[in-house]
């Protein structure tokens, strides 16, 4: 699984954990990917872990996290 990180109103950092760079051609069937958000000094889930495409598409995309 890969990491993928993005800006939330070009401030909160997000991960998003999926095998290819979220797209609307590689959507998973449950139509989510799962994330993870940066709090304080940490990363942490989220209380609702799952994002859409709708979601993502208006996030600053940064890059990939190795």
């Amino acid at each position: 699984m890969n990491k993928y990180l993005y800006l939330e109103n070009g401030i909160h950092p997000i991960i998003i954990f999926a095998k290819h760079k979220p797209s609307i051609k590689n959507m998973p069937i449950t139509g989510t990917w799962i994330v993870d958000e940066y709090i304080g000094r940490r990363w942490v889930m989220p209380c609702f872990p799952e994002i859409t495409w709708e979601t993502i598409k208006t996030l600053q995309y940064i890059g990939q996290v190795k």
